[in-house]
């Protein structure tokens, strides 16, 4: 059984809502004229998720109610509002019930399994983004908090020599593990945990990390270690407001920045080590 949870945000109030609610443990949402959808498996709804959601109301104007739904019903309305996404003509993330399109170079085949990162949210693309205009052929890469699997599959399509996914969600990793099969990326190692303890010090050319803030300022003096010299590190997950901590821990590491990509209020940095 599922716990359904439809969330009443205003408008403005849609990107700051998504910032503070993405450490619970929800997987997905659907967006609605309304504000959003998402469910939990009915034991992963405690005192403490509902005490957080509280909390968050007092900063962040909405409203949620609930209601019990059946496990096949969820995935049935999560997959049945899946949409393709096309970024230009780089990249094409669609269904099995969509059509290939041929006019673009890179094409990645997923079930949507509610695991977060199918493409949809700002921080997925944006990452994308970044890489389009990254040369990987040869390059050993790191997607930590892969979700789907878009961002590795992605760099094994462009021809990375070894790609490493990690995903600490089961349920995201299982769905992380059956697109792997799907795309005929059998190369690609992934793991569920996390950390970065089984990734070799100074091994990785390119570390994906799109996740949160707060696990990403944990973690960043691990990432810059398991980067090799010149590698690159391409983090999003954050808003504009947080830009500047996690600017601030990077530079501190001696990252330097080399570009940056917005969309909405949605941030990604690419840096390379010193």
């Amino acid at each position: 059984m599922y716990t359904q949870f439809s969330f009443q945000v205003p408008e403005h109030e849609k990107e700051s809502f998504l910032a503070a609610i993405v450490d619970l443990p929800f997987a997905a949402f659907e967006e609605t004229d309304q504000g959003f959808i998402s469910a939990l498996e009915i034991n992963q709804v405690d005192e403490r998720l509902l005490s957080y959601l509280d909390e968050m109301q007092r900063s962040i104007p909405f409203a949620f109610h609930t209601d019990d739904l059946p496990q096949e019903n969820w995935n049935a309305i999560w997959e049945s509002s899946f949409e393709e996404i096309l970024i230009d003509d780089f990249c094409q993330i669609r269904a099995p019930f969509h059509a290939l399109n041929p006019m673009v170079r890179h094409h990645i085949l997923i079930e949507p399994r509610m695991a977060f990162g199918t493409g949809h949210h700002e921080t997925t693309r944006l990452v994308i983004r970044a890489l389009q205009h990254l040369g990987m052929h040869q390059m050993s890469v790191c997607d930590f908090g892969s979700g789907t699997g878009i961002l590795a599959i992605l760099s094994d399509k462009m021809g990375a020599h070894q790609v490493h996914a990690i995903e600490h969600d089961r349920i995201a990793y299982a769905n992380l593990v059956e697109n792997i099969d799907l795309n005929d990326c059998s190369g690609i190692q992934a793991r569920l945990g996390d950390n970065l303890s089984t990734i070799d010090l100074a091994s990785i050319d390119c570390l994906l990390v799109n996740i949160t803030r707060n696990v990403i300022l944990h973690h960043l003096e691990h990432m810059v270690a398991v980067l090799s010299p010149q590698g690159q590190l391409i983090t999003s997950g954050f808003l504009q407001k947080d830009s500047r901590a996690i600017l601030g821990a990077a530079t501190s590491l001696d990252l330097k920045l080399l570009d940056s990509y917005t969309e909405n209020d949605w941030v990604c940095h690419r840096f390379e080590r010193g």
